[in-house]
């Protein structure tokens, strides 16, 4: 069913919102937190083959894509507590599942100590537990604080592998095309992603997350390397470690195979 596109006002701020509706039975609504700089558009691929009779909600993080920037910093649990917002916007007031990618996982993790019950599974995909994670390597993190070099390194097929690793080894036409809008309209959005990731973790607080999860990592991920999904799953007591010989965007370079996954994990 077609995803429907609308602008929700959150805290006085304009959040732009796709919800697919679910099909037939419903069997519950599944909200999605983006990666860092990515707007909701880059995960259509996967999010065409999660199973029909979920509901799913989307949205781009402040000040990237079609939301409105914020204009001050803001951290971690305030963007949780925007998620929650949302959610009341929606009139959501059942439990929702959330699948963090990335940035967006810590979001998630966060959502579940503070808003507890609202989220009834966790899904963290490619993701860490904020600053005190294990760092990805020094090109991957270069790229994120600087967006000149971002644009860069993506026009050379190489260095698209190194960053990302996984299927972008051997696909980096995929990945330019996948990513292309993210990386040409970078701006103060991504700034503030990344300030609230560099402030925040959530480390000390992981086993207090009761729900079950389910955590997906790549053995290739330049940028958020194996050990971070290792802890979380040590960490969350209801936490299942699901690794694959992937790199960090192989969820969405092979949604076919990722989309059913995710799904089999939610609707069980």
């Amino acid at each position: 069913m077609q995803a429907e596109d609308s602008m929700v006002s959150v805290y006085g701020h304009k959040v732009r919102v796709s919800v697919r509706p679910a099909e037939g039975q419903p069997s519950g609504t599944l909200l999605i937190v983006n990666g860092i700089g990515t707007r909701l558009d880059t995960l259509d691929g996967l999010v065409d083959h999660l199973d029909p009779s979920t509901e799913v909600i989307r949205f781009d993080p402040p000040g990237i894509g079609g939301s409105k920037s914020w204009g001050i910093p803001y951290g971690i649990p305030m963007m949780a507590s925007a998620v929650a917002a949302l959610l009341t916007k929606l009139d959501r007031t059942e439990p929702v599942d959330v699948l963090g990618y990335s940035w967006g996982g810590v979001v998630a993790q966060q959502l579940a100590l503070q808003a507890p019950r609202r989220v009834r599974r966790l899904v963290l995909l490619s993701s860490n537990t904020g600053v005190l994670s294990v760092p990805g390597s020094m090109q991957s993190m270069a790229m994120m604080f600087n967006p000149l070099m971002a644009q860069a390194s993506h026009g050379d097929d190489k260095a698209i592998g190194e960053i990302y690793g996984g299927l972008a080894r051997s696909r980096p036409d995929e990945v330019r095309a996948l990513l292309k809008a993210d990386l040409e309209s970078h701006g103060q959005g991504l700034m503030l992603q990344l300030i609230a990731a560099m402030t925040w973790t959530t480390l000390p607080m992981a086993w207090f997350i009761w729900q079950p999860a389910l955590i997906l990592a790549g053995t290739d991920d330049p940028m958020v390397p194996l050990v971070n999904a290792r802890i979380l799953a040590e960490q969350i007591p209801a936490g299942r470690l699901h690794t694959h010989a992937g790199g960090h965007l192989d969820a969405l370079l092979d949604p076919g195979t990722f989309g059913p996954l995710i799904s089999k994990f939610l609707l069980k």
